[in-house]
């Protein structure tokens, strides 16, 4: 949705040159999550050597088990709040025969982790490429008048497919789309509203569909630099 409606992830932008920074914003967030990666295989790589540790100790194989069993718990715990999730069981003194429902962390992320700087760039040019919607190409001049881009970010999957999939229930992946907001404001070509498309899916998007909401009026659209320039 637009900026100032709702809390969003995403960078908003007035311009296609903004689209630019926006994707170089992405690569470089995909260099602090391999480097958040690595500390998670050490961590993982320290887990390991306790438990050999605690095996060495002449500790009786019940009590490996259950020091073994913690430490995958904790772990899988932290690994969850670091890439934004919350196990929905974090609690290490289960009842017998019990286990907790943690998310599969790599399932997790395939679905709501940032779009990549490849998806970005494959829903901007695919909207661009769309000569129905009449939008400013890259290095065009954006004006009030325009219909443009304005922003993109990741459009999650309905609830139910994405706990399925993280559950383990089905091994199908819901596919990964964006959600890109267009400000219409050529009433030549279009009717004067702001729209939100989901596009996909991801990395290569074949179609674009309206996402269901109440319209958007051009007269509601926010402050941007296409406004000021006039």
């Amino acid at each position: 949705m637009l900026c100032g409606l709702r809390p969003t992830r995403a960078i908003s932008f007035a311009s296609l040159t903004c689209v630019e920074l926006q994707i170089a914003l992405a690569a470089a967030f995909g260099g602090v999550q391999r480097k958040v990666n690595d500390q998670l295989s050490q961590e993982q790589a320290t887990s390991q050597a306790t438990s050999v540790s605690l095996t060495s100790a002449s500790m009786s194989l019940a009590q490996a088990q259950a020091a073994t069993q913690l430490l995958q718990t904790n772990l899988t715990a932290t690994r969850a709040i670091l890439a934004g999730t919350r196990p929905a069981c974090a609690n290490s003194t289960l009842a017998a025969g019990m286990s907790p429902r943690v998310p599969t962390m790599d399932r997790t992320a395939e679905i709501f982790d940032p779009l990549s700087t490849a998806e970005l760039t494959a829903a901007r040019d695919f909207m661009l490429a769309q000569p129905e919607l009449n939008i400013v190409q890259a290095g065009g001049v954006i004006e009030m008048t325009s219909n443009y881009l304005y922003s993109l970010d990741l459009h999650p999957p309905a609830k139910a497919a994405a706990l399925a999939y993280i559950d383990g229930a089905t091994s199908v992946r819901p596919p990964r789309q964006a959600r890109v907001t267009v400000i219409f404001g050529n009433a030549t070509t279009h009717a004067r509203e702001i729209i939100e498309f989901s596009v996909g899916p991801l990395p290569t998007p074949t179609a674009y569909a309206r996402i269901v909401q109440p319209t958007i009026p051009w007269t509601m659209r926010p402050v941007d630099s296409a406004e000021y320039a006039q």
